[in-house]
């Protein structure tokens, strides 16, 4: 079976008495990529997948690969979600709550150069770096 993100699942693993839980074939990643602070992420195809680069207080912070200009990256929060340009912290499109949207800018302000960096490697389609939470 496919799954909308294009993942692979195998046959359904037996849990007693509970039913049927579906497991990710061997050497697929599954929906979910989990952020490890110690390795980069990614590398993975356009497969409508987004890197998550940092995570804080509720707030995802993402970018996607090939991507259109200007550089920014993407701020999730609950059913919120704003477009925030790297170069000015200006929201290019979206909507985040106030004190979300603080605490966003605050953190790019701390990480720009590695924003900016990661906008590169996104460009060249290579495995984006995790950028430490706000603290």
């Amino acid at each position: 079976m496919r799954t909308p993100l294009g993942n692979t699942w195998g046959p359904p693993a037996r849990v007693s008495g509970a039913g049927h839980v579906p497991t990710p074939t061997a050497g697929v990643p599954g929906p979910i990529a989990i952020l490890d602070s110690r390795r980069s992420v990614g590398p993975w195809p356009d497969h409508g997948r987004v890197p998550r680069i940092s995570t804080f207080y509720g707030i995802v912070i993402a970018m996607y690969y090939l991507d259109h200009a200007p550089p920014h990256f993407h701020a999730i929060y609950g059913e919120h979600e704003a477009t925030i340009v790297i170069g000015d912290l200006e929201v290019l499109s979206g909507f985040l709550p106030t004190r979300a949207l603080r605490l966003v800018v605050e953190w790019a302000e701390l990480h720009g150069d590695e924003l900016a960096a990661n906008w590169q490697k996104a460009r060249e389609h290579v495995p984006l770096d995790s950028i430490e939470p706000l603290a």
